[in-house]
């Protein structure tokens, strides 16, 4: 469900180890609709958590169940060309596989 590979470079887990930590995505998107998420390799269902205006960027917190309601934030670098997402709003998140790093 979480497919990606660990990356710590300095200290990396021995194959098969678990991993907690961190979650990076490069490349995560955020839709309102799972269809529009289709062509990516991973997805997750979530709800919107808090909104956050950053400078120029806007970070979505977002809490998943399939996760034990694990918050991932999701920064989206052009808030005015992308729908824009309200605390309580079902949403899904996704990306491909090789852009995911998971820390521990």
């Amino acid at each position: 469900m979480l497919a990606g590979k660990v990356g710590d470079p300095v200290n990396p887990p021995a194959e098969g180890d678990k991993a907690s930590g961190a979650i990076r995505a490069e490349q995560i998107r955020l839709a309102g609709d799972a269809a529009q998420l289709s062509k990516l390799d991973c997805m997750l269902a979530g709800t919107v958590t808090d909104t956050i205006f950053e400078g120029e960027r806007m970070v979505y917190e977002v809490a998943c169940a399939a996760i034990g309601d694990e918050v991932i934030r999701v920064f989206d670098h052009d808030p005015a060309a992308h729908t824009q997402f309200d605390i309580g709003e079902s949403v899904f998140l996704g990306w491909n596989a090789r852009d995911m790093l998971v820390f521990r």
